[in-house]
């Protein structure tokens, strides 16, 4: 009884096992199949497609030359290591702390730990793990005095501002001439953070933002993370080898007073003539 019992179990597994490979085998010749078709241009294997397309990027990289040092946040830590030891107080602040989930923390306190006169402030919107202050961007310069903070972190949140020139006003006047602030937000990115998440940018739009005319200097931007776009339907003209890039990085410094009105660098821009 036993013996029939596994006999006849064994056989199943076998047919479910068969079953299971060929509704596999026959998912995989028609993904392939569309992706083919639609998707890689003649390039049938989606890991030579990348290749190849990372081959292109990097060959002809148009929009991210990098004509500066590429600042990182480590180098944010070796600057306020430095500024500690000219400074009674090293301040920074860093935005978007709160814990989406609350085993796993996001900030980037830990990185400064040996700096031992640090005031490190972290904020968000809403109250939570992770944030020592509860505060609007858009009014930030009403929590803190102006030219307080040495240095502004932000990672993964300017995307999730509703008007980031106004934020980012504000955060030039609570910070300190000479200061820095490093920004790493998204230029292309799948939706998140539902209901908030308002905006894409560019290097060219993070520099237009912090310009010269606001007393603010760039000191490295850059995009990482090469990434692809592909529609899901026939799109018509679509360049698939065309550059894209989870993420960008800008650092700006404060070379002088913020004004206390925005100024708009909109003078006129011939170079593209």
């Amino acid at each position: 009884m036993l013996k029939n019992y596994v006999v006849n179990n064994y056989g199943n597994y076998f047919i479910y096992y068969c079953g299971f490979s060929i509704i596999i085998f026959i998912s995989y010749i028609n993904i392939m199949s569309f992706l083919n078709k639609h998707l890689y241009n003649g390039v049938f294997n989606i890991f030579e497609y990348y290749k190849y397309r990372d081959n292109h990027i990097k060959h002809y990289n148009e929009f991210n030359k990098i004509d500066q040092d590429m600042l990182t946040i480590n180098d944010i830590v070796i600057f306020a290591k430095k500024l500690s030891l000219e400074k009674n107080v090293v301040r920074i602040l860093e935005l978007g702390t709160k814990r989406s989930d609350i085993n796993i923390p996001t900030n980037k306190k830990s990185l400064f730990q040996e700096i031992s006169n640090i005031e490190y402030v972290m904020t968000d919107y809403s109250p939570g793990i992770d944030v020592d202050v509860v505060a609007d961007l858009h009014k930030i310069d009403t929590k803190f005095n102006k030219n307080y903070f040495d240095i502004i972190l932000s990672c993964s949140t300017y995307e999730h501002l509703k008007y980031p020139q106004l934020c980012s006003h504000n955060l030039m006047k609570i910070l300190n001439i000479e200061g820095i602030i490093y920004i790493q937000t998204h230029q292309t990115f799948p939706l998140h953070g539902y209901k908030y998440d308002y905006f894409r940018f560019s290097r060219e739009s993070l520099k237009a933002i912090f310009s010269n005319k606001m007393n603010m200097s760039c000191l490295s931007t850059y995009y990482t993370n090469i990434c692809a776009i592909m529609p899901h339907t026939d799109y018509g003209v679509w360049n698939d080898v065309a550059e894209s890039y989870m993420n960008v990085v800008s650092v700006f410094k404060k070379i002088g007073e913020t004004p206390d009105v925005y100024i708009y660098d909109i003078e006129e821009d011939t170079s593209f003539l």
